[in-house]
This record gives C-alpha cells, structure tokens and sequence, in this order.
C-alpha cells in the first residue's frame, strides 16, 4: 500500500481508538468532576463500548457498499460534534446518550479502516502497522491526560478528542476507494477485525 492511504488509515484507527483508550481517564473525571456515581460513570463507558457494536452489527453488511471516503468523514463528523457537545453536558442522561453517538462514530470509522485493510492483499501486515501505531499513539496520550484534566477540567479531553478527529478529516482524501469487484466480503473483514481491534485492548490490558 502507498504511503498516503497508509497513513489515512493510521489516523482512522487513531481515532477510532482514541475515545476508547482514554475512557479510564473519562470514567474517573466523571466521578470527580460530576459528581456522578462510580455505577452512573461505568454505565456511560459501556453505553458508548454499546453504541460501537450496534454501529459494526448495522454495518457489517453495508460498509462495502457505502463510499469509504463519505463513511468515513460521516464518522469523524459524528466523533467530533458529539465531543463538543459533551462539554455542555452535565447531566447522567444526556451524557449516556452523547457518549452512545461516540460509540457509533468509531464504528463507521473502523467501518471504513477494516474494509480497506481486508480489502489489501496482505492484510495481516497492514494491520500489524496499524495495530503498532495505535498501541504507540495509547502510549503517547494517556500519559498527557491527567495534565489536559487538571489545565482544562473534562471538556478539556473532549475538545482534544474532537480535534484530533478533525485534524484526521484533512487526510480523508488518501482513503482508497475500494472498488466494488474487489472490495473485502463482510467475512473477510469479521476475520481480520477480531485481531485488528482486540490487539490495542489486549496490550492495554
């Protein structure tokens, strides 16, 4: 793969993994910030991992007949906006709901990054890539959290994830259009998203 739809797919997956990996931090701001209970923030965190399945389950088989590129920027759109909107809210019902949109943003962006990785002829290697520079990028933001928290309060994080989403939108013109006699089947991309999305979890772990 060239380096440009390369580095288009780095920056999906970076997203898409951004708002997951940085839940911790979220969780406990939650609570301290908030005032919400240690149930009510766990509840937020699963709504949002929630609004990620309900989004892969509605596109499973409908990801290879969208354009990637309008999917994918539909994404980062979604990721964004409800990011800014989080800052307003401070109420356990609003944010249960603004945080399941987030959950289905990062669907349609690894929508869009899986089927363009199953879709390359070797697929394994592309997302050993993506996988190493996701678990890098983990690496790098966790450690600078605490310190957007204690400067900004909570939607400090927010406009950070929100920015980085729109930051990636700049680079949605290098995702590849896949072509429909070659695009990935919906089993192919199942088989290579069980590695190319546990592998982060798991090293996080």
């Amino acid at each position: 793969m060239k380096l440009k739809p390369l580095i288009a797919i780095n920056a999906l997956s970076v997203v898409g993994n951004g708002c997951m990996a940085v839940q911790p931090i979220i969780v406990g701001a939650l609570v301290d910030r908030l005032g919400f209970t240690e149930s009510q923030a766990g509840f937020v965190a699963a709504l949002e991992m929630s609004g990620v399945g309900v989004g892969f389950v509605v596109l499973f088989g409908l990801a290879h007949r969208l354009r990637p590129r309008l999917l994918a920027s539909a994404g980062l759109i979604t990721i964004a906006a409800a990011n800014l909107i989080a800052c307003l809210i401070h109420i356990f019902a609003a944010m249960l709901a603004i945080q399941f949109v987030v959950g289905l943003g990062s669907a349609m962006v690894f929508a869009v990054y899986l089927q363009a990785g199953a879709a390359h002829e070797r697929p394994e290697h592309l997302f050993a890539i993506v996988n190493a520079v996701s678990i890098a990028y983990s690496g790098i933001f966790m450690p600078i959290t605490p310190a957007i928290l204690a400067a900004w309060q909570l939607p400090g994080i927010f406009v950070t994830l929100a920015a980085i989403a729109a930051v990636s939108g700049v680079l949605m013109g290098w995702i590849p259009a896949v072509p429909a006699a070659k695009a990935a089947s919906p089993q192919r991309v199942a088989a290579s998203a069980s590695t190319a999305l546990l592998t982060p979890r798991v090293v996080m772990v």
